[in-house]
């Protein structure tokens, strides 16, 4: 896919001599951190573009696009080609999504799925691009992190996304996977409704009980954040979680991968921010997120 990702440089370097560059970006996590990624590489490489959010593509939206500009998709696209194809401009499509149409001659398609390559979330796409365009780029490489998370990627990890922790600094840590785990238990723990845990989620006695139960105590006026615990505290707190939520048949989806990232130069969980992400742009506020 390195290879089909270089030749789309190429193009767009050639055709940006002449044209515009429109880039529309997925409204979610994944499109958000995609966009971010692109953006910023574009305009490190002196790039004239524009960036719209957008929920889905349709056909009006899409014959209203100008004929006159380079048309690049990111994390959407792959389901229409049927209407891109009637666009009479060279089109860039950076997606993980199936691709359920022929391909046109007027679009360019980077898609892990026709190079048979492991998933991959459309914001690695986009990371693969920054950094084949430029090394100085791997400074993106955390958003690509948090795009992962946003689209539920992170359990089977391939080896580039091996490549993308090690570019992010990442620090991953086995445990709950209740976000976000960079805050006080008490707090978390109070207010967690994914998951719900009976007795607990909404009552801070009951929280206080079940950090008891876990022998977990405040030290220096505060409990402990879930990433600051140690291997037995937290094999302890997952046993005190378990037995709340006994009969549930999702609760051995808790444990998992926490994955922490440097963001503002605080440490934050990449779950939370995407959380925040998709959020705020579900609730019609893209540029907020992408601003953000």
């Amino acid at each position: 896919m390195l290879k089909e990702i270089k030749k789309a440089i190429e193009r767009i370097e050639e055709l940006s001599k002449t044209k515009p560059i429109r880039i529309i970006s997925h409204f979610d996590t994944d499109g958000i951190t995609s966009a971010s990624i692109f953006s910023r590489a574009m305009e490190r490489w002196n790039k004239k573009f524009s960036l719209q959010v957008v929920k889905s593509l349709d056909e009006d939206f899409i014959k209203s696009l100008p004929e006159n500009h380079i048309l690049i998709f990111l994390d959407l696209g792959s389901g229409s080609l049927d209407y891109l194809k009637e666009k009479n401009t060279e089109i860039f499509i950076f997606d993980h999504h199936e691709i359920i149409q022929d391909i046109p001659q007027n679009v360019t398609m980077i898609n892990p799925l026709l190079t048979k390559e492991d998933p991959l979330s459309g914001a690695a796409i986009c990371y693969l691009f920054a950094k084949s365009l430029s090394p100085k780029n791997k400074d993106l490489a955390y958003l690509s992190v948090i795009g992962m998370v946003g689209d539920s990627l992170e359990k089977n990890l391939s080896k580039i996304y091996d490549e993308i922790l090690k570019d992010s600094e990442t620090i991953i840590k086995r445990g709950l996977l209740i976000y976000p785990s960079t805050r006080p238990l008490d707090k978390v723990f109070e207010y967690s409704s994914t998951p719900y845990i009976p007795g607990v989620t909404g009552s801070y006695t009951g929280t206080l009980d079940l950090l008891r139960e876990a022998n977990i105590p405040k030290i220096d006026g505060r409990f402990k954040a879930l990433y600051e615990l140690k291997d037995e505290e937290m094999s302890n707190l997952i046993t005190a979680v378990m037995l709340k939520c006994l009969g549930d048949k999702k609760s051995q989806e808790l444990i998992g991968n926490i994955y922490l990232i440097k963001f503002f130069n605080k440490l934050e969980d990449a779950r939370e921010l995407s959380a925040l992400i998709n959020a705020c742009s579900r609730m019609e506020y893209p540029s907020v997120c992408l601003g953000l």
